[in-house]
């Protein structure tokens, strides 16, 4: 009895709560179906068309505003596509009664879920250096040559970075560095160093390596370490589609060289599927592949999808899919991810030709997750929490390209702002048809600088006396430390300066026709001149 009691209470519990919520929000309007089809759209702009067509007012709280979406909504409640949009985009929306009792509509995101975000995003970026940290740290280790095996063999992480003897040189290279030095090539994202700079073991081991890989490709040159120009330069790069690897490059005489490159390697069980609830992954232990199976597919995703994706983007994916099928989708959208292009059927481990297969075959490829729930097909990137902080606002892009009309080419103030996003975000401006001169990505950093730079400050480094390094505050200085000591010109030949040698220098920055240039000058007689040509 006491059982039945609790079971009864709880019901009770539950009906008492929905009567609430039914009294608290009782908007049949939402209960309208609609079709609708937005690609891309800011949620602002998303927002304002579907309240137009429900008779509705939704809106987008200013810090979501610009958060884009695609919705290809049949014959959807209203009520689905707001709850699936804010599912998507891991967000939320409230009602909000007025005076006269209508209800409005705001998206919007609460600060814990922002904070988490940023945790989430902040984690996976430090994931690249964590692991040649381990790696370095492993090196350290007093161990004998078998017990290091032993140590690699037993650690996945190891394995790809000083598994084989070519990849433990570079990263003993690495290791080699002052703490400081590997501190700012995480900051900068590039750190040259001259051959002769390293300590005698370590420039022996770069030596042997460079000799014994140009015996092992047959050179016929007669290239040597032994110039004063070889060196070695660590480059790390977070690519929108690739993700983050790194590069360790040695370069001799006349530009030869080697370069070896470390991938980020994924941590835990590979997060291969988009559906873990329709789909299962198997591994196939002798050859290492991956497949899944099937299991209960809900009735409306059984069908044949009658279409046949091959290489396409993610838009044109879901669009094909949603035209042939009827099923709505409603997904989180990144403009670098959607727009690029992929062979699905190519790519994706799953096979079939039901709409849950095609469903599961876009999301595998594209990295995404999904859900199917109230008739809608849910999805939203597996590393959202990244691909929002490299997304550029549409907003921006349009003033941009509107300024960018009015002389045909980007001024500096459009320049300066470009150079201000983060080295990832550069690289999708061609997604966004944003085109820069090539000298603006050898000039980045001394953007940054100018950026710090107070407006007489700009003037004095205009002048032919220049600016005065040692009157700058200590932000500034970290800015121009950065642009110095990264790699110079095109063809990223190792920086002679090093941050104390910047005392007592003077900086010039201005305009000389089409160019700026951005100069400095130590008392030794040291300079660096990074040219920028803004057509």
């Amino acid at each position: 009895m006491a059982r039945v009691r609790t079971i009864l209470l709880c019901i009770s519990a539950l009906l008492f709560a929905l009567s609430c919520m039914a009294a608290d929000n009782p908007d049949s309007r939402l209960d309208k179906k609609v079709s609708i089809q937005s690609i891309g759209q800011p949620l602002a702009s998303f927002s304002m068309a579907l309240g137009m067509q429900a008779g509705i007012t939704i809106k987008a709280d200013k810090g979501v505003a610009e958060y884009k979406v695609t919705v290809l909504a049949k014959d959807l409640p209203i009520s689905r596509i707001l709850s699936g949009v804010a599912e998507a985009l891991h967000i939320k929306f409230r009602s909000v009664k007025d005076s006269k009792g209508t209800y409005t509509y705001e998206f919007y995101e609460e600060p814990a879920s922002k904070k988490k975000a940023d945790e989430l995003y902040i984690h996976e970026r430090s994931g690249l250096r964590r692991q040649m940290d381990h790696a370095a740290d492993t090196l350290r280790l007093d161990l004998s040559a078998e017990e290091l095996e032993k140590k690699i063999a037993a650690d996945a992480l190891l394995q790809p970075y000083i598994g084989e003897k070519d990849f433990r040189t570079a990263v003993e290279v690495y290791s080699s560095l002052p703490e400081k030095d590997r501190n700012t090539f995480w900051e900068v994202g590039a750190l040259p160093v001259a051959l002769d700079k390293l300590p005698e073991s370590t420039r022996a081991k770069v030596v042997a390596l460079f000799d014994r890989n140009r015996e092992q490709r047959e050179q016929t040159d007669n290239v040597k370490l032994t110039d004063a120009a070889a060196s070695v330069l660590f480059e790390w790069q977070d690519d929108p589609l690739a993700g983050r690897s790194l590069s360790f490059h040695v370069v001799g005489t006349g530009n030869h060289g080697l370069t070896y490159m470390f991938m980020q390697v994924q941590e835990g069980d590979p997060d291969l599927l988009g559906n873990d609830e329709f789909f299962t992954l198997k591994e196939n232990k002798e050859t290492g592949e991956y497949m899944t199976d099937a299991g209960k597919i809900p009735e409306k995703l059984t069908a044949d999808s009658g279409v046949e994706l091959t290489e396409t983007t993610m838009t044109e994916a879901l669009q094909r899919l949603h035209e042939a099928t009827g099923v709505s989708i409603i997904a989180d959208q990144y403009t670098p991810r959607y727009t690029s292009q992929a062979y699905v059927d190519k790519w994706a481990i799953t096979r079939g030709e039901s709409i849950a297969h095609e469903v599961e075959k876009i999301a595998e490829v594209f990295m995404c997750k999904w859900k199917y729930t109230g008739d809608a097909c849910i999805m939203w990137s597996k590393t959202w929490f990244e691909d929002r902080k490299v997304e550029i606002p549409l907003t921006t892009v349009q003033r941009w390209q509107s300024a960018r009309q009015k002389t045909l080419r980007f001024e500096l103030p459009e320049l300066v702002e470009m150079a201000l996003l983060s080295d990832k975000q550069q690289k999708t401006f061609r997604y966004y048809g944003i085109t820069v001169p090539d000298s603006f990505f050898t000039s980045v950093r001394g953007l940054r600088f100018y950026d710090a730079l107070a407006p007489t400050e700009r003037s004095q480094a205009a002048s032919a006396e220049g600016l005065l390094v040692d009157k700058l505050a200590d932000d500034q200085k970290q800015a121009l430390t950065h642009w110095i000591l990264s790699p110079a010109g095109p063809e990223r030949k190792p920086s002679q300066f090093t941050a104390e040698s910047i005392n007592g220098a003077r900086v010039r920055i201005y305009a000389r026709g089409s160019e700026w240039v951005f100069e400095i000058r130590t008392p030794d007689g040291r300079m660096r001149e990074d040219i920028l040509r803004l057509s």
